[in-house]
């Protein structure tokens, strides 16, 4: 068991509560909060911020401490991932006389999925006194554990497509032609039983309505008429230059490869990931924009 004297828990709980205060203390923060909670109505624990209520971080024990660190934080537990330049026999031998030793005290399990209740569409406004704003449109997708790597791909590829990078198509109505932000992404939001595509950026305040008309027409445009091959060709290079780059970081392979492990899923390497994207079709990405592009579930 770790050494967690009695002496120090106060302290503890004062510098989280510090960290709590801090977090909620910023109005982006509880905007993004209040905007989970009308995206899906059962609001699950997995996307509340794990630092908990402060009632909780004000309560706990240091047997509640104990007790955690003995079920869970333990080396059995653990997935440890190598990249560089190793002698394999020896780190194998390594792991085998140290962490391969423990025993599992208790199993990792992910919970049921009880039914994900997305909300129809619905607005929410945060009145600030300020001339910039953020604005956020968001539809549900899927989770982690309910499509494939190569669907997520797919999804992420009509992310970039949409709103990622100078040549998008949201960058290039919003702030090329019309100069309405000062910046537009698009992203896949993933949780383990639900997910979301998300457009956000920000721009004047006098302008949010022309925005998001703008948005609607352009995404209205993606459903009747698509995306060409040379829109789909420069999207496939930015990422796979981005994915290139980041092979090359010892961290991010080994942090790749947990993530899929961390998931239950197929490990799928780097170079394997770069085919998968060279493969992805105008025919899949239109056919993911079909169904998910639903301004009737749009916030």
């Amino acid at each position: 068991l770790p050494t967690f004297p009695e002496r120090r828990l106060q302290h503890v709980r004062e510098v989280i509560a510090n960290e709590y205060r801090d977090y909620w203390h910023d109005p982006d923060a509880k905007f993004y909060n209040n905007l989970a909670r009308m995206r899906f109505a059962d609001f699950p624990y997995v996307m509340q911020n794990s630092l908990g209520p402060l009632e909780h971080i004000m309560n706990f024990s240091v047997e509640d401490v104990r007790d955690w660190y003995s079920s869970y934080y333990n080396p059995a537990n653990f997935i440890v991932t190598i990249s560089g330049n190793i002698d394999e026999d020896i780190i194998l031998k390594e792991l085998e006389t140290t962490f391969g030793k423990e025993i599992k005290k208790n199993e990792v399990s992910y919970p049921k999925p009880q039914g994900v209740q997305a909300q129809p569409f619905e607005l929410l406004y945060d009145d600030q006194d300020r001339e910039q704003v953020q604005f956020v449109l968001s539809v549900p997708t899927f989770g982690f554990k309910q499509r494939s790597e190569d669907e997520r791909l797919v999804l992420n590829g009509l992310g970039v497509l949409l709103g990622n990078g100078q040549l998008s198509r949201l960058y290039q109505a919003l702030r090329e032609k019309r100069n309405l932000v000062y910046r537009v992404s698009c992203s896949s939001n993933y949780y383990f039983d639900r997910g979301y595509i998300s457009i956000r950026g920000m721009c004047h305040s006098d302008a949010v309505v022309q925005v998001y008309t703008v948005i609607a027409e352009e995404l209205q445009k993606v459903l009747d008429g698509g995306f060409t091959e040379d829109e789909l060709e420069t999207s496939k290079i930015q990422g796979l230059s981005s994915l290139v780059m980041a092979s090359d970081s010892y961290h991010y392979v080994a942090e790749h490869i947990a993530s899929d492990l961390r998931w239950d899923d197929p490990v799928v390497l780097t170079t394997d990931l770069i085919e998968k994207i060279k493969k992805i079709s105008l025919s899949v990405i239109e056919k993911a924009a079909k169904e998910f592009l639903d301004f009737s579930k749009a916030h």
